[in-house]
């Protein structure tokens, strides 16, 4: 219970009533090996971020998750709060197969209370990854189910990962939609603050960075500005701020940033890190340690951007051919995850350094499918019968019939082996 108040004044954005919670929580004794120590470590350190103290690193985070992941196997509830901590750690990989154990056995036991909350962590772990596509079938499914069962807590954590996606895409009507739903079911002091990164973000690929700087200071200024979104927000913030000619501000809210790497030190991460300071002082060296980062553990869109700011650079300093490279590169990663605004400006960009009219690639037929589309016929590739399919998502098998009957045509294919050809073929 101490733990459930704990995170609850966390969330919150309760510093004071965080502090003292977690005083309370310290002096309480366990004895030795027990099952509660290690999600009780992960805990602390939560609570930690929270409440003005350094945010330094946990050592050995990796093994604590994993050490407490194998005591709570059977704990949806704590299983999550770990997940949480393995994502503020940048241990998304870990995270996924943790939170992904947890959706497919609250499936088998037919918890569908649980599925929400999963399902966001989920979609919030593959966003990271860069799997956008499953991203927005969990984060879809998530919202209907929560929805559907009275949770609208998780409904607007979903509709806020939905809406950055929208915004990854440039889809303003979706993205401003499902944001300002998110927002009115949860304001600014809970998960509202996912649907702020996402309208920053949607305005920083449109070109507006006033806009842009303005949703993004709400969480750099708010309450929430320990949480995951302000914090993985912070690169958004550096360029809008850089762009508006406010270095000040930029330095700062990098530096705020590497913290957050200090504590998480990520290859992506600390990419991002030295993204920011190229952006904030211009030199080669700087953006290409973290290009060489972003290659050891690319994330497709993160990447693209750093080559289009490149890019953008070496256009500036005249350096045509060298632009040219990084830019049609930064164009085909955008092209490949269908992020159509960035993917423009990285056209523009090529344009006005002289290159001709580009080859842009397809985002691919599954683009055509509905989240609930893609998800059945990913399970119909596997060889699961409709019934399956229909008992895993809690559906009835003539809707699960009625899906695939409208994929096949869209994927121009007549078998469930063509449509396991065809998935293998789009990873």
């Amino acid at each position: 219970m101490m733990m459930d108040a704990l995170h609850t004044a966390w969330f919150a954005g309760d510093q004071e009533l965080t502090a003292a919670t977690a005083a309370q929580l310290e002096a309480l004794t366990l004895p030795d090996g027990d099952a509660a120590w290690p999600v009780l470590r992960l805990q602390r350190w939560l609570a930690s971020l929270g409440t003005g103290q350094p945010t330094g690193r946990l050592e050995h985070l990796a093994d604590v998750v994993d050490q407490a992941a194998a005591l709570h196997r059977h704990s949806a509830r704590d299983l999550l709060l770990i997940c949480q901590a393995g994502l503020l750690g940048g241990l998304e990989t870990q995270a996924l197969e943790l939170v992904a154990g947890i959706v497919a056995r609250s499936r088998e036991e037919g918890k569908v209370g649980v599925l929400p909350s999963a399902l966001c962590y989920l979609a919030v772990a593959q966003t990271f990854l860069g799997r956008y596509r499953d991203a927005t079938t969990s984060a879809s499914e998530a919202c209907d189910i929560a929805t559907d069962t009275g949770q609208p807590h998780w409904a607007g954590h979903a509709r806020g990962v939905l809406a950055y996606l929208s915004a990854v895409t440039g889809d303003r009507e979706s993205c401003q939609e499902l944001a300002g739903l998110a927002l009115e079911d949860q304001g600014e002091r809970a998960l509202g603050h996912r649907a702020r990164w996402a309208l920053g973000l949607l305005e920083l690929g449109h070109g507006r960075a006033q806009d842009a700087l303005e949703h993004l200071m709400v969480l750099y200024r708010g309450p929430a500005a320990h949480q995951l979104p302000a914090e993985r927000s912070l690169p958004d913030l550096v360029e809008a701020a850089v762009r508006l000619g406010e270095s000040d501000l930029a330095a700062e809210a990098l530096a705020r940033f590497d913290v957050v790497a200090r504590r998480a030190p990520q290859p992506w991460i600390e990419a991002l890190l030295h993204r920011g300071r190229a952006l904030l002082t211009p030199d080669d060296d700087t953006f290409a340690r973290a290009l060489r980062l972003h290659e050891q553990d690319s994330r497709p869109f993160d990447h693209a951007r750093t080559r289009l700011l490149y890019g953008e650079y070496l256009r500036r300093t005249r350096r045509k051919a060298e632009a040219r490279r990084q830019l049609a590169a930064a164009l085909e990663g955008f092209d490949r995850i269908g992020a159509r605004p960035w993917a423009d400006r990285a056209q523009a960009e090529l344009e006005a350094g002289g290159a001709g009219l580009t080859q842009r690639r397809s985002p691919g037929v599954l683009a055509l499918l509905t989240p609930q589309e893609l998800q059945i016929v990913r399970l119909a590739a596997q060889g699961l019968a409709n019934r399956d399919i229909a008992a895993q998502l809690f559906l009835s098998p003539r809707t699960v019939g009625h899906h695939l009957y409208r994929a096949f045509p869209k994927l121009g294919v007549g078998s469930r082996q063509e449509l396991a050809a065809l998935l293998l073929s789009e990873q």
